[in-house]
């Protein structure tokens, strides 16, 4: 029976759960009850945009389950009123659990209850009482096949936040994940932390969010490419540089020529050797007809040294090279998300080896990576001499 209510929570396409709480209320908070004044109306109107499941109270509970709808948002039914979201803590804090919570959540077809999780800083003793109401819960649950969400909720210090003000830390979050977990929750409704993964998850800018496909394809594109990219133009620029010493000595005479020599370094390693696209529509490139649908083999690697654009030195290393227009980032609505944050890395690493190291020299063969696409360097051992 457990099993079934999950089946009734979670969206069969999705494998997620869109949980809309409109508890409020219950906390006695002013400011919560803004959009929500009018509460029949505003559970209407949610269940009219169908999310998964809408969160309620048990005095809000019968406005969902009495509606004459054959296919509705699943009740999670809020088993716990707190008094912590104001503007300042008061004085003593507590959680209380509603009398009979599972009896509630079974009369009015719950498909899931739900209990917070407190951490607030200074506070032991309401994160007892929330031990406690989970302890309590976690029983009966079982006993009558009633899935049991907890809600992990780390706070901010209240001389820091005032009152409620989430701590998207994820050192803080993910160890009361874990107890909640240990403590039998079947579910985890858990705040989103400060991290980029968190933000791109539950970023929705045009009022959508990315599929797990369209995140996952973000999350390789931002940990894999960006890493394989930089680490390449650091590993292969820096080789570059040791086996040149004329241009060594050009940047630490003169470090203002960093930023040219990142461009440079760019054109000269192009660690991104080539990429396949596809035509779009019939198309003509010096005097190569391409037919749409047709995949062209974009050479970066070639574009970088043609002597028609960088003249009859473009394959030479140059530090002070200016204007520089190589394509290792793309062009158009292709253009590296990653670029400014590529530049910035291979900068820096300049700025701080220039002021350690006076020369750089190799120390044996530079040995690559056998890629078609990415040019990678697997070992280019250096000697250095400190300043």
């Amino acid at each position: 029976m457990k099993t079934a209510r999950l089946h009734r929570l979670f969206n069969p396409r999705s494998g997620r759960c869109l949980d809309v709480a409109v508890d409020h209320g219950f906390f006695n908070e002013g400011s919560f009850l803004a959009g929500i004044e009018d509460l029949p109306k505003a559970v209407a109107t949610l269940v009219a945009a169908a999310p998964d499941a809408i969160q309620l109270t048990v005095g809000q509970a019968p406005h969902l389950q009495r509606m004459p709808v054959r296919a509705k948002p699943a009740l999670v039914l809020r088993t716990d009123v707190a008094n912590v979201y104001g503007a300042r803590l008061p004085r003593t804090l507590f959680s209380r659990m509603i009398d009979d919570p599972v009896g509630q959540a079974l009369r009015l077809d719950a498909a899931c209850v739900v209990v917070n999780l407190f951490c607030i800083p200074d506070q032991p003793e309401l994160a007892d009482q929330c031990i406690q109401n989970i302890l309590r819960l976690k029983p009966a649950c079982d006993t009558y096949s009633m899935p049991l969400m907890v809600e992990p909720l780390v706070f901010q210090a209240d001389a820091k936040a005032g009152g409620y003000g989430v701590d998207g830390d994820p050192a803080k979050i993910i160890p009361l994940v874990r107890q909640a977990v240990e403590l039998g929750a079947d579910i985890i409704k858990a705040d989103p932390t400060d991290d980029v993964v968190s933000q791109l998850a539950t970023a929705a800018p045009d009022g959508e969010q990315l599929t797990d496909v369209e995140l996952g394809m973000f999350l390789i594109q931002l940990l894999v490419a960006g890493n394989e990219t930089t680490r390449n133009l650091l590993s292969g620029g820096l080789a570059a540089l040791a086996a040149r010493p004329r241009q060594w000595a050009l940047l630490a005479a003169d470090p203002r020529r960093i930023a040219t020599a990142v461009e440079e370094l760019l054109r000269w390693t192009t660690p991104v050797i080539s990429f396949m696209r596809t035509a779009t529509r019939p198309t003509e490139l010096c005097g190569q007809e391409v037919a749409e649908g047709e995949p062209v083999l974009c050479l970066y690697a070639s574009a970088n040294r043609d002597e028609d654009v960088f003249g009859p030195d473009a394959g030479d290393l140059d530090v002070t090279r200016d204007p520089n227009p190589h394509v290792s980032f793309g062009f158009g609505v292709h253009f590296c998300l990653g670029a400014a944050l590529g530049r910035l890395e291979a900068r820096v690493v300049l700025e701080e080896l220039l002021a350690r190291f006076s020369t750089m020299s190799p120390a044996g063969d530079v040995v690559r990576a056998p890629s078609p696409v990415i040019a990678g360097v697997r070992r280019a051992p250096v000697v250095v001499t400190a300043r």
